[in-house]
């Protein structure tokens, strides 16, 4: 192991006060990681935290997945809005309040690249029939 790598603490210890806490452990631990960004192990260092950048348009029901950096994301208004977490940007691509989006029934699915060239969105609810979306054609299909 590296010389100037910090070495993992023994171990966590709860039940003592800050007086009595044994070398080498620690008594509370938020948002700690065992790893460093660059991959270097046995280290603790602190986890990014999140914050808000964007405001959705409704309440939250569900989202896919569609690459690293971007998400669809389903809210009680019918909307369907894209997130883009690199950007730090929404882009509303349909509101429909026909769909009956529920907080109740969180939406899954899945993305799809098909023909090499169309991105499609294919969800569930539980309640309404299954349906996919055409991002790129603006088409819903059920």
């Amino acid at each position: 192991m590296l010389k100037d790598t910090p070495q993992l603490p023994i171990k966590m210890i709860t039940d003592t006060g800050y007086e009595q806490q044994p070398e080498g452990s620690y008594p509370f631990a938020l948002n700690v990681v065992n790893n460093y960004e660059d991959g270097q192990r046995g280290s603790l260092v602190n986890e990014q935290s999140n914050y808000e950048f964007v405001t959705l348009p409704g309440d939250y029901c569900g989202h896919i997945t569609i690459n690293r950096y971007e998400f669809a994301v389903f809210t009680v208004d019918g909307s369907i809005t894209i997130v883009n977490t690199e950007t730090q940007t929404l882009n509303t691509i349909i509101t429909l309040p026909e769909f009956a989006f529920s907080k109740d029934n969180i939406i899954t699915g899945e993305y799809r690249v098909v023909r090499g060239c169309e991105n499609v969105i294919y969800w569930r609810d539980g309640i309404n029939p299954d349906r996919y979306f055409n991002i790129a054609s603006l088409m819903i299909l059920r």
